[in-house]
């Protein structure tokens, strides 16, 4: 997750020229307040710029507490990831995210109460900026209101590759959280109880230190909207690719002796199917 933010507070198209100081901070602090994450200890976001001229826009950035040090930042990195990525799933009327519930309901309350955008920018290419309006506030708002599932209304069976971020217990079960490697989205793969002792003697914390790439067959769950937001684990298999050799990736023989434009010509022509 990129380490600088920008947040911009435009005011509401019933009264676009006037936003007022307190909207307009208290929507910064608690767009920064849910972007820390769940487990935001030994970091914080420090202030980098801020920007009092139509629109209001301010910079933060991730930065180690005293008495923590550079390694902070993977879990810094984790956990404003998972944080953006729920964010982004109840922005779409989604089952609410692990995100703190009381600062969520406010601060989407405020984009339909003299608050009339509230766009999150991450500082990097590869991610998508998110635009809180008023009517991804409401779609919000009542996904929080829906009590979660207890099963999940879509599940099917397959199996998820991507690399080990974290191990630890997801509503209260034994759970491995996986980075899927296409996708990029944060998931909890619960373990069952009969299966916890193989799980156990087929992974380490080293997996997890090392982000160990792994496949995981079970079943997926999904979000109403089609989103993976789970899985019910039954099998784990570690991804080690072995050392290649140019021997396995050239074939000579592939163009039956043309060469390469020849070859294309041939392909481009219908001569070869």
């Amino acid at each position: 997750m990129p380490r600088r933010i920008r947040i911009t507070v435009k005011p509401s198209s019933d009264h676009p020229d006037f936003l007022t100081v307190h909207d307009a901070m208290l929507q910064i602090a608690d767009a920064f307040e849910l972007l820390r994450g769940e487990s935001a200890v030994g970091y914080d976001w420090k202030l980098v710029t801020a920007s009092t001229n139509s629109p209001f826009t301010a910079v933060g950035e991730i930065v180690p507490l005293g008495g923590t040090g550079p390694a902070i930042f993977a879990a810094a990195d984790l956990a404003t990831y998972e944080a953006y990525q729920g964010l982004s799933d109840v922005l779409d009327g989604d089952e609410a995210p692990q995100l703190d519930s009381n600062v969520l309901k406010r601060f989407l309350a405020r984009n339909l109460n003299g608050v009339g955008l509230t766009s999150i920018e991450p500082e990097d290419d590869g991610f998508i900026a998110l635009d809180v309006t008023p009517s991804s506030a409401r779609l919000g708002l009542e996904a929080l209101k829906a009590p979660a599932p207890a099963v999940s209304p879509k599940r099917s069976r397959g199996t998820l590759e991507g690399y080990l971020v974290d191990a630890g217990q997801f509503r209260r079960q034994p759970a491995l959280k996986l980075k899927e490697r296409v996708r990029g989205r944060i998931i909890w793969c619960r373990i069952p109880e009969d299966l916890q002792n193989q799980f156990a003697a087929q992974t380490s914390l080293r997996d997890v230190w090392q982000n160990a790439r792994v496949r995981i067959r079970g079943w997926i769950e999904y979000t109403s909207g089609g989103k993976i937001s789970g899985m019910t684990a039954e099998k784990i298999v570690h991804v080690r690719p072995g050392p290649v050799n140019d021997g396995e990736l050239f074939d000579r023989s592939f163009t039956g002796g043309d060469d390469a434009i020849s070859y294309i010509d041939r392909f481009r022509d219908g001569d070869i199917v």
